[in-house]
């Protein structure tokens, strides 16, 4: 079988189908890859269910990685926040001490 035909039975089998089955539009939004796959002589080599556990993979290493972001941004908040208190302590005490340099003029 030719690449021209076994698209025309994808596209035989989408209008069969129909619109108000269940693999009908499925089959149309995947279409234009399957196309491109046969075209390019790309063999299918993964399930629908290995495509869904890829998927469940990424999402949840995003939200590892986003955790960890999350983390690490709360810990420099918190060291930029000590940081600035030492230096607030550090600027009331020079004033204090400039008043009391004044008050001894």
């Amino acid at each position: 079988m030719t690449k021209q035909q076994e698209i025309e039975v994808l596209d035989n089998a989408i209008r069969q189908l129909g619109p108000d089955s269940y693999l009908g539009p499925w089959l149309t939004q995947l279409r234009g890859e399957v196309e491109s796959a046969i075209r390019s002589d790309y063999f299918p080599e993964i399930t629908l269910a290995q495509a869904q556990q890829r998927a469940r993979d990424v999402v949840e290493h995003a939200k590892k990685t986003a955790l960890g972001i999350v983390d690490t941004a709360e810990k420099e908040s918190r060291r930029i926040k000590r940081a600035s208190n030492l230096y607030l302590d550090e600027v009331a005490s020079a004033i204090n001490e400039a008043q009391r340099a004044i008050q001894r003029i």
